[in-house]
């Protein structure tokens, strides 16, 4: 998501180990001595300064953190160098430059391929590729008997016009059955919805034939702006789309959280850090005019067991939630009859 957590956090991440092929990265690296390998770079067929996924990776090791955190937090050496909560997972690629083990040009005889674009949640932000809501969706519809193959062409902070730019050159050549267009809108304002919409409705255009849902990224609990809009949002997208079914994941998160875990609540200019499971305040802060408290990164980087169910950071979720996704997924496009 290229505006709140979304595009922090994808953002932080490329200039940690996505952008991370250039002179920029390697002076970073130095300084702080992490371990992360670079994992995407230019694709001028895309569009000038357009990033995608590198071809041919074979366990890229990527190193990020395993909680909330700001940005600067994780582009500024001396801050990131106190950031001990953190996990690690591998990126593999084939030689088409989407996450996963190569895929033939066309698919096999009666197996339908979806595609699955969008950002680092698509991509599967902080696990394996074969935690991935992509693949996990793929291995569930196999085995409820339906001959499907998944495609991940999710890039971490992947910008919508270069989504577009993808669908409009890249994805008519590889026999497409479905899009599962994966992402929130820029910015909820009075054109964000109906620019999102007119942008799938070019998508649809270059791929005639084939069918598109749309799936709005899950909004963590310790992301303030976007707790204050996403239904909201979601309601303004779908009144836009009109006929292209969408899907927030946000509610299926939520159910699937329950009282799990560690939230966050706001109110009267206040942000309280909650142990939702023991209705227990842990602490309470003055609320900054953007994002989360320091102190409250700070009780994150103190304690490992103050932690959202079903998230790592502050935007993508764990693989347990990558799971619920999976099955939300699975269900949206039953109920679209997307089988039949």
């Amino acid at each position: 998501m290229q505006r709140r957590t979304f595009l922090k956090l994808g953002a932080s991440g490329v200039a940690l180990a996505a952008v991370a092929g250039g002179w920029a990265w390697s002076r970073h690296r130095r300084a702080t001595a992490l371990r992360s390998e670079p994992i995407t770079g230019p694709w001028p067929a895309l569009g000038e300064g357009a990033q995608w996924l590198l071809p041919d990776l074979h366990g890229a090791l990527v190193v990020v953190p395993d909680r909330p955190h700001e940005q600067q937090e994780a582009l500024d050496p001396v801050r990131r160098a106190k950031v001990t909560r953190l996990r690690s997972f591998h990126v593999d690629s084939g030689p088409r430059r989407l996450r996963g083990a190569p895929f033939a040009g066309q698919p096999a005889a009666g197996v339908q391929r979806l595609l699955a674009i969008g950002d680092s949640v698509t991509f599967g932000w902080g696990v394996e590729g074969e935690r991935s809501w992509p693949a996990r969706l793929q291995a569930r519809l196999l085995a409820a008997g339906h001959a499907v193959e998944v495609l991940n062409a999710g890039v971490p902070a992947q910008p919508l016009m270069i989504m577009e730019a993808y669908l409009r050159h890249e994805a008519p050549g590889l026999g497409l059955d479905g899009v599962l267009f994966t992402r929130r809108p820029p910015a909820l304002d009075g054109h964000a919805a109906i620019n999102f919409a007119a942008t799938i409705g070019r998508c649809r255009e270059a791929l005639p034939g084939v069918r598109f849902h749309v799936l709005l990224p899950p909004v963590s609990r310790f992301d303030p702006r976007g707790c204050a809009a996403w239904s909201e949002e979601a309601r303004q997208v779908g009144e836009a789309l009109g006929e292209v079914p969408v899907l927030d994941l946000t509610e299926a998160l939520r159910a699937a959280q329950g009282s799990r875990g560690t939230g966050l609540e706001v109110a009267g200019g206040r942000q309280r850090l909650l142990d939702l499971e023991r209705g227990e305040v842990l602490l309470e802060v003055q609320a900054p005019p953007e994002g989360l408290a320091p102190q409250i990164y700070a009780r994150f980087e103190e304690d490992p067991t103050v932690r959202e169910a079903l998230f790592f950071d502050d935007g993508h979720p764990d693989a347990d939630g990558l799971e619920v996704v999976a099955t939300a997924v699975e269900g949206a496009l039953e109920r679209a009859g997307w089988w039949g």
